[in-house]
């Protein structure tokens, strides 16, 4: 290797740690951690929305604390924000680039995990802010028939077995505070269209199934945005489907999670397959 192309590996390589160590520092010392979580969308409306709350568990060294959350029963979508501190260091974590936590566990030898007992998904993200460890946990609780949701987010310890549960890890329970913050409007007779600011719910009794769905939000000043097109798989990610019993009717859902909070209170006509639908309730509105 000749003099000039050592010099330039150098050169790389200091470049590489250089920004390395950035990315870390950035991680670690992240100003408000709405701002970090949130990315494109509206940090302030978020802020709004969030409520505080004041559940904690201790476990050995560790307390994971529910520090916020947002949770509409009528569409089953939650965000939960967690800070977790351990006694005399740091909480262990593997963040990715992208800043999803690895594994969806935390703690030594990943020994905590979180969860819903529903069938749907969810996402965990994570930061570091000087010794504290954040996770924005987002799910889709959607009910089924086979996993009703109880409104609750999981705190499984895998290091600890629970006798009275056939051995079973221990479990600690986080339970939500529901901010019923949506709207009601009527589709036909026996579906109605529930709009969130996290999320639109369909609910359809007897099971009747919509093949397209095609969902149009307009606001105020008149602006047309389409939320969901089945056809084009707008707004579909991390969409679900559930039969569900209400009593002794079985329901159809349709969940569709926002990307971004949306300002329910702007919303002026919601468009379904190209019909302007009535509303039935205020509730949410100005």
């Amino acid at each position: 290797m000749g003099k000039n192309q050592k010099i330039f590996f150098g050169i790389l390589i200091v470049v590489i740690l250089l920004g390395s160590s950035l990315g870390v520092a950035y991680v670690a010392q992240g100003d408000d951690y709405h701002e970090f979580f949130v990315k494109e969308r509206d940090s302030e409306l978020e802020k709004e929305l969030l409520q505080k709350d004041t559940q904690k568990v201790t476990v050995d060294n560790y307390s994971i604390a529910l520090k916020e959350v947002l949770y509409d029963s009528g569409v089953k979508i939650g965000y939960c924000i967690f800070e977790v501190t351990k006694k005399g260091g740091i909480p262990e974590a593997s963040i990715g680039a992208d800043r999803s936590l690895l594994g969806k566990s935390f703690g030594e030898n990943s020994r905590f995990s979180l969860s819903i007992n529903a069938n749907s998904g969810n996402t965990q993200e994570a930061m570091l802010k000087k010794d504290k460890l954040y996770i924005y946990y987002s799910f889709n609780g959607s009910d089924s028939l086979e996993h009703p949701f109880n409104h609750q987010v999981i705190l499984t310890d895998g290091m600890q077995k629970d006798d009275s549960k056939d051995g079973a890890y221990r479990e600690y329970i986080f339970r939500l505070k529901d901010t019923k913050n949506n709207r009601r409007y009527e589709m036909n007779k026996g579906a109605e269209l529930l709009l969130s600011p996290v999320g639109i719910a369909i609910r359809v009794e007897n099971a009747e199934r919509f093949e397209k769905q095609k969902i149009v939000l307009v606001d105020k000043q008149g602006k047309e945005n389409v939320v969901v097109d089945t056809e084009k798989e707008i707004g579909t990610a991390g969409s679900s489907e559930n039969a569900e019993k209400d009593g002794k009717q079985n329901l159809l859902q349709y969940t569709y999670c926002f990307k971004d909070f949306l300002d329910i209170k702007e919303i002026d006509k919601v468009l379904f397959n190209g019909k302007e639908l009535n509303e039935i309730s205020n509730q949410g509105r100005e």
